[in-house]
């Protein structure tokens, strides 16, 4: 434990420690931030351009202005962050702070503040180039025209930028028209995040536009400030919100994961340290490529299909690395600013949140510098006692009355899981039962499968790495990987957390494994680093252009496992991906696209289980995907859509316009998608005249036969 708890100094690489003449020190600060920041923004002008096949010359403009937003809002907030200045002149350091503060004011302006998203932006950049302005002006904020170079961070931001398209070069170009069907190559929810970017789009705040799938029932709380920068770009690109998630959003996380496992390793293991973390964390495979090879607890995939989980990372490690700066150096401003990241983090990724926040207490504790053992043990006291009373208050007022363990579940989730495991022994434990195995047999074998299965080969080098620091001269923060495990599988073996989510099983248990792999990753790979520059005959291992050419010549492997990683392998992959839809379903979605505003409500005639018509409209539903919401745990959502079944069924055999007039204002529809096999009864005055066909799909606009009313 005292290994875990001491205050390590910084450390770098032993040859980066020799002092070099001004005349040779290349690259400064300010010169190698203009030249990254314009990477940055060509990169995602790029990946816009192969997605659409064109480039409109205001998102060039936005491209190579955001980077320029997102640097200069971090840029303004680290000197009143109380960190050492290894972490304020980090370019990284500086990106996920100014990119997680800018995409918050964007989410704030948009939810308070009514004008267009482009507006907004432009605003909020305006306002930091000012502020960055004064201060440079006022001395507060200069910098030395020359200091050290930065050639690990130059390198490791064109790396990241690498790696990247290589992970998301099977999403770039992944809708395949054949004939008369339309193949999506991309995993099924993009569709519904597609709908998520589209509802920023519209110049009216998404709490007052209400539920998406449910029109009429208010906006469910949810991850959304990771969406801005994708949904500012389909502003200034003039793209759809379905191309935006594709280009955008998916390939800057890729970005960000990279740029945070070296963030989050720089303060005790340096900038070579950092890389050897971004290699680990971002270009090697997951334990889904060896045994135990479940695929299901696949790093890699479930990253690139819910991509919120990179900007949850982003922002957690921001408040890691804060708490760790309070530990180092005492500073207040660090503590708090910690606290505020690690709140953000919910508007990021919920799943994340849930798992970040037991995390920053246990650290809290741990880390509390010059604390006594009396101490902890008493702030350990204090944590448990409001983490019951917690669990009571949930319970007594039945917000979650089946909060806590539950057997049942946990046996649920493993057969779940067991059909993704090879034929072997684990596949037999997890199929089997507590009473075949006995309860004790049955959690060891299960948690400790469950650790192998989720992190790999990083588990037992994690514990050997542990064992060899803590014999170390200079010993790191071995709290952290082990707090971080130690929460994800308490929460596997003991939370029932259908009772806190909703209609979703195992959201907080299976979500939070980016997360956990993440850090444990990038953890064992600055050790290893370490572990190998403190002794003289492995030093030239980890020589910083060993380091280089190395992590160049593992880019090859995120290019052959990005090209399928939509696919995966898990059970799931047949019914979530390379699905193909009627050719003139998807032109119709398209075309309502192009048709009144946004605020106007779609209805496919099938119910939209698969979230098509929303996702390409990018309009609110009536009612979609009926399914998933009959198993809400919210009786007023399962009985609301019910009604509204009955309610379209009912409409279908209308034969007058009266009785179509009366439907379209009560319910509030627009456009209505029919179908070639639907059957309805509705007047030739009407069938006769659609808005749109193409291949026996008709879109009728139903506002002739009801006046517009306002937006819910």
């Amino acid at each position: 434990m005292a290994g875990m708890l001491s205050v390590p100094s910084t450390v770098g690489h032993p040859r980066a420690r020799r002092r070099i003449p001004p005349r040779d020190r290349g690259i400064t600060i300010d010169v190698a931030g203009t030249i990254l920041r314009l990477l940055v923004g060509s990169t995602l002008a790029a990946w816009s351009w192969i997605t659409r096949g064109r480039l409109s010359l205001p998102g060039l403009v936005f491209f190579l202005l955001y980077p320029v937003a997102v640097d200069r809002t971090g840029r303004l907030i680290t000197p009143w962050l109380g960190v050492e200045s290894a972490l304020r002149r980090s370019f990284p350091f500086r990106f996920l702070a100014g990119f997680t503060v800018l995409s918050l004011a964007q989410f704030l302006a948009h939810s308070l503040v009514p004008g267009s998203l482009a507006t907004q932006f432009l605003i909020l950049a305006g306002l930091v180039e000012t502020g960055w302005w004064l201060r440079r002006r006022q001395g507060t904020g200069h910098e030395p025209e020359r200091s050290a170079p930065v050639p690990a961070e130059f390198f490791l931001v064109v790396l990241c930028l690498l790696a990247a398209t290589c992970w998301s070069r099977g999403l770039l170009v992944s809708v395949d028209v054949r004939g008369d069907s339309v193949v999506f190559r991309n995993w099924i929810d993009y569709l519904e995040h597609g709908n998520i970017i589209a509802r920023f789009l519209g110049g009216e705040s998404l709490w007052r536009m209400g539920n998406y799938a449910l029109a009429g029932l208010p906006t469910p709380v949810y991850h959304y400030a990771g969406y801005l920068p994708a949904a500012t770009a389909a502003v200034f690109a003039g793209s759809t919100a379905l191309d935006a998630a594709l280009s955008t959003w998916n390939p800057l996380g890729n970005v960000l994961i990279g740029l945070a496992a070296y963030t989050l390793v720089l303060p005790w293991a340096g900038k070579w340290g950092g890389l050897c973390a971004t290699v680990a964390a971002v270009l090697l495979p997951d334990a889904s490529y060896y045994w135990p090879a479940n695929t299901h607890l696949r790093y890699h995939w479930l990253q690139q299909v819910g991509c919120a989980g990179f900007y949850g990372i982003a922002s957690a490690t921001v408040a890691v690395v804060l708490l760790q700066q309070w530990s180092r150096h005492r500073s207040r401003r660090a503590f708090c600013a910690a606290g505020g990241w690690g709140i953000a983090t919910f508007w990021f990724k919920a799943q994340i949140f849930a798992v970040l926040m037991p995390l920053l207490l246990g650290l809290t504790i741990l880390w509390w510098p010059d604390a006594s053992r009396a101490r902890r043990l008493a702030l350990s006291s204090l944590a448990a006692i409001l983490v019951i009373t917690l669990a009571a208050t949930l319970i007594h007022f039945e917000v979650t009355p089946d909060f806590g363990p539950s057997r049942a579940y946990l046996e649920e989730y493993n057969h779940s899981l067991a059909r993704d495991f090879p034929e072997g022994i684990c596949k037999r434990v997890y199929s089997a039962t507590v009473q075949e195995l006995g309860a004790t047999r049955y959690y060891v074998l299960s948690i400790a499968i469950y650790g192998l299965a989720s992190l790999g080969v990083w588990l037992p080098l994690g514990a050997l790495l542990l064992v060899v620091s803590s014999f170390a001269p200079s010993r790191t923060y071995g709290a952290l990987p082990c707090l971080v495990v130690l929460i994800y599988l308490v929460l596997y073996a003991c939370l029932n957390d259908y009772a806190i989510v909703g209609h979703n099983k195992w959201e907080l248990i299976h979500r939070p494994i980016v997360w956990v792999y993440f850090v444990v990753a990038s953890w064992c790979g600055a050790r290893l680093y370490l572990a190998c520059a403190a002794h003289s005959w492995s030093r030239r291992l980890v020589h910083p252009a060993t380091i280089a050419v190395g992590a160049v010549l593992l880019l090859p492997l995120p290019w052959r496992m990005g090209r399928c990683i939509q696919e995966g392998k898990s059970f799931w992959r047949t019914s979530c991906v390379n699905l193909a839809y009627p050719r003139g379903l998807v032109e119709s979605a398209r075309s309502i696209a192009r048709m009144g505003s946004r605020g106007d409500l779609v209805q496919d005639g099938h119910s939209d289980e698969n979230f098509l018509v929303a996702g390409l409209s990018e309009r609110r539903s009536y009612l979609a995907r009926p399914t998933t919401f009959l198993r809400d745990k919210s009786p007023t959502v399962r009985a609301e859509t019910e009604l509204r079944k009955r309610a379209l069924e009912a409409m279908k055999a209308f034969t007058t316009r009266e009785q179509l007039d009366a439907f379209a204002r009560q319910t509030r529809i627009r456009w209505y998608v029919l179908h070639p096999d639907e059957v309805v009864a509705w007047p030739a005055a009407v069938l006769d005249h659609p808005a749109f066909a193409d291949r026996g799909f008709r879109v009728y606009d139903l506002r002739p036969a009801s006046p517009r009313l306002p937006a819910t």
